[in-house]
């Protein structure tokens, strides 16, 4: 009986150790890391923004150019003029406006 249990765990310590090597060699594989994207509002409401300044860096149009702004190929929003930054909310979509 003493000879089975010495048996099953030296299988179960062998079991572990190929198990946490494994492991490792995954977390050595996937150890990559990509450069933050920096996305997100740069200029809020009621702040100076300068003509050509970013106002908010985006994926796709969370947020809609409205009066006197620009609009990159990257969805990046950019005042056409120097003023005073507005967000406005009008039937579920967000706009951003300079005055």
């Amino acid at each position: 009986m003493l000879t089975n249990f010495r048996f099953y765990s030296k299988k179960i310590i062998s079991f572990n150790l190929k198990w946490h090597i494994r492991k490792e060699q995954e977390v050595q594989k996937n150890g990559r890391d990509s450069n933050s994207q920096r996305l997100g509002i740069k200029v809020y409401g009621n702040q100076p923004v300068k003509a050509g300044g970013i106002i908010v860096r985006q994926r796709g149009l969370s947020v809609r150019p409205g009066r006197d702004i620009g609009i990159g190929k990257d969805y990046t929003l950019f005042a056409l003029r120097s003023g005073i930054v507005e967000f406005t909310t009008d039937k579920n979509c967000k706009y951003v406006n300079v005055q």
